[in-house]
């Protein structure tokens, strides 16, 4: 009988509105940030790296380096803890290691002094400067068939073939200073069309066309068996860029006339810039 009142009591009051006893909740978890696919980025490079003119462009102590080059859309694209971004227009093999002199005066110091220990992502551009390879072919491209470049062609393939060592060199340097990077080595895109040229591009003759397209070809597979040799990473921009040279639809390289509000003359264009950094993406995140 006791038992039956203690029932009906706790009945009634339940139903008189008794409060119920609050449960204590454990706060939500704060999720935490994702990790940074890469800790700290470097890139060293030449204007095709820093990409003049690409909006948005400041002067980068003479470096003329534009803040939507592929360096930088890359870090934006993937996690990336620190980028630093020495690349600097003109940029020679030689400038890597040492102080580069600058045109208003001065110099730089070496752009892999931006290498450590704890550096993991390096890419590499650079090697169409020396020896004024690109200067010579620039210069013909403005010229037009004044120049007569094709004359030139064994000096031309030499000065390529002597860069090959030197790449090798380089990227073996990156590897002692950054040991735990993976390393790319950043290719050129094909500059020049097969044949004909546009408004853009003075009309060459066939054989300063010819001798263009065979340097700019070499160039490409002696920078692809350097990154072979050197056990890095290689991204062939020559390949993918095939289709989009200065005459095409849609180019990926600017023409003779420098446009500040979009590339330096005979210079990357934002979209190439955009495309590098897909390819970069596209090989790191594998």
């Amino acid at each position: 009988m006791r038992r039956l009142l203690v029932l009906g009591l706790l009945f009634v009051l339940a139903g008189c509105g008794a409060s119920p006893v609050p449960v204590a909740r454990t706060p939500a978890p704060t999720p935490e940030a994702p990790k940074p696919a890469f800790e700290r980025y470097v890139a060293l490079g030449d204007s095709y790296t820093a990409a003049p003119y690409v909006p948005k462009t400041d002067g980068a102590m003479g470096c003329i380096r534009s803040n939507g080059n592929y360096p930088h859309l890359l870090a934006k694209a993937v996690q990336i803890g620190q980028l630093v971004d020495v690349s600097c227009s003109g940029a020679t093999t030689h400038d890597l290691a040492s102080r580069m002199p600058l045109f208003e005066g001065g110099t730089l110091p070496p752009q892999d002094n931006a290498l450590t220990r704890s550096t993991d992502l390096v890419t590499v551009g650079i090697g169409g400067n020396d020896n004024g390879l690109f200067a010579t072919i620039l210069s013909t491209c403005r010229q037009a068939d004044g120049c007569g470049i094709s004359a030139e062609l064994p000096e031309l393939t030499a000065t390529v073939d002597r860069l090959g060592p030197t790449l090798v060199a380089v990227l073996h340097r990156v590897r002692v200073r950054a040991p735990k990077a993976k390393i790319l080595l950043i290719g050129y895109p094909k500059i020049a069309p097969d044949r004909g040229g546009c408004a853009q591009l003075p009309q060459l003759a066939a054989t300063n066309l010819g001798t263009i397209n065979e340097v700019n070809l070499q160039l490409n597979n002696v920078m692809r068996a350097a990154a072979r040799t050197a056990h890095v990473g290689f991204i062939n921009v020559y390949q993918a860029s095939r289709g989009h040279d200065i005459c095409s639809p849609s180019p990926w390289v600017n023409g003779t006339t420098t446009d500040v509000s979009a590339a330096l003359a005979l210079h990357p264009f934002a979209r190439e810039q955009i495309a590098v950094a897909r390819l970069i993406q596209n090989r790191i995140m594998q």
